[in-house]
């Protein structure tokens, strides 16, 4: 048996990127974004996100952007599940759920200009929720 076990290891190719993966227009003069980011650490080690954009249509008629979440996976399943998000779209349950459960208190946040704490709780637990829902 040899003393020593010795493997070259190769270069890992992180390459960052932005992908918007879902517009959906949910009530009368806003829309949102959904966008996977890919980054990477000086270890050339993948991070993703989930980046969520709200805007509101001012009176000139114009999207202007009003909330900008950018979510970090927190768990190597949140990480899969944006990668996989990132290589297969939004899917209806993630759809879902960005509408049922991120815009509503993204918008109390644009149009108050405030981020209560309960507020970003649910903008997070829908962000967590959105990664894991392939």
């Amino acid at each position: 048996m040899p003393a020593a076990s010795i493997v070259p290891i190769k270069k890992k190719k992180c390459k960052p990127f932005i992908l918007e993966v879902m517009v959906m227009n949910p009530e009368a003069d806003f829309k949102f974004e959904l966008s996977v980011e890919r980054s990477c650490t000086t270890d050339n080690e993948s991070v993703w996100k989930l980046v969520f954009d709200l805007y509101k249509k001012n009176t000139k008629g114009e999207f202007v952007q009003i909330v900008h979440v950018s979510y970090r996976a927190q768990t190597p399943e949140e990480a899969k599940g944006i990668e996989s998000t990132a290589v297969n779209g939004a899917s209806k349950k993630q759809a879902d759920i960005a509408f049922k459960e991120v815009h509503p208190p993204a918008k109390q946040i644009g149009e108050s200009g405030t981020a209560s704490p309960e507020l970003e709780a649910k903008v997070i637990k829908g962000m967590a929720k959105i990664a894991i829902s392939n």
